[in-house]
């Protein structure tokens, strides 16, 4: 998977709705530091704090200024009308985001940016089969005996569900602190503020006819699922998990190719965006993905004392891990 998403009207990036980044401020973003959005970013920051930064992680990354703004000074001067603020740290800006082109015109302020993370997706906007012979040959035959592999009862509860009724959220949180997530105590139902922001997501997505959590089950027993958002033609996977106990069926990656399938005849689904990814994508998820598309950190610096010496550190900072990441590729 080498290929780089090349943008375009049809499958450009989306700014996250109100709904989506109002169930992250409720989940992770204290009422006393949430701030007023500047040019559509919601940022977040203690109140006369030196540094503010974008409410996003990796199952949010849709940020973008609004259609609006076009004036890249005074962009920057919006995000530091608080006098206090001498950093503001713009996380998971997608390389086609108008946020990342703007910010890289700011003058009179110091600038990092560095590529700290990428996303693999798949082209749903061609007929499966069309899409399954795109892969290499190996791939493809495995591909295919991963899908006879799954036991007729299980493929056949094959169901998308569009509501979050209680149960159902109940059953994949539950299948999700069941396998080594929950035995690292990552899990979604071990953390109060994940279990917040999911639940509220999902509520808020329903509402939105955005909801497309994906499941099979072997008789009663949930087997694997994917929580997914539809956000204008890109079905974002914010969530997956499956039974340890079904492991030599492969149920995930099972149901990662069927909802492919799915997709591909969904016409208002032009790729699926498996989200969650860091600096390298997982072979897992390169194997069902066509295209990469990579995410920027910005950082700006006011240009006074708090602002350059905060610029300096995070410079020496970012030249070291460099080098130490050279060091690591020449062993």
């Amino acid at each position: 998977m080498s290929k780089t998403l090349q943008q375009s009207p049809e499958l450009a990036a989306s700014r996250a709705p109100d709904w989506w980044m109002d169930a992250w401020r409720m989940a992770y973003c204290d009422e006393a530091a949430a701030r007023v959005p500047v040019a559509g970013l919601p940022l977040h920051g203690a109140k006369g704090a030196a540094r503010l930064q974008t409410q996003t992680n990796l199952q949010s990354s849709y940020l973008d200024v609004e259609p609006s703004v076009s004036d890249a000074d005074a962009l920057a001067k919006e995000l530091f009308a608080d006098p206090a603020t001498a950093m503001v740290s713009l996380d998971y800006l997608s390389e086609h985001s108008r946020a990342l082109a703007l910010l890289r015109k700011v003058k009179d302020f110091h600038r990092l940016e560095r590529r700290h993370a990428s996303r693999a997706l798949t082209d749903t906007s061609r007929p499966y089969e069309e899409w399954l012979a795109g892969r290499p040959t190996k791939r493809r035959k495995r591909l295919r005996a991963l899908d006879r592999g799954m036991p007729g009862a299980i493929a056949a509860s094959f169901t998308v569900h569009a509501r979050a009724d209680d149960a159902l959220l109940e059953a994949i949180f539950a299948l999700e602190a069941k396998g080594w997530k929950g035995r690292g105590g990552t899990a979604i139902s071990q953390n109060r503020a994940d279990l917040v922001f999911y639940t509220e997501l999902a509520r808020a997505a329903e509402r939105e006819g955005a909801l497309r959590i994906i499941t099979i089950r072997d008789g009663a027993q949930l087997v694997a699922f994917e929580y997914d958002v539809l956000l204008q033609g890109r079905l974002l996977s914010a969530k997956v998990g499956y039974d340890e106990e079904y492991a030599a069926l492969q149920p995930g990656s099972w149901l990662a190719l069927r909802t492919i399938c799915w997709a591909c005849a969904e016409p208002d689904i032009r790729l699926i965006d498996m989200l969650g990814n860091s600096a390298h994508i997982s072979e897992n998820k390169a194997r069902f993905g066509d295209l990469r598309e990579d995410l920027w950190r910005v950082r700006l610096y006011r240009p006074g004392p708090r602002g350059t010496l905060l610029y300096a550190c995070h410079t020496a900072r970012q030249r070291l891990s460099g080098l130490k990441a050279r060091l690591r590729r020449a062993r």
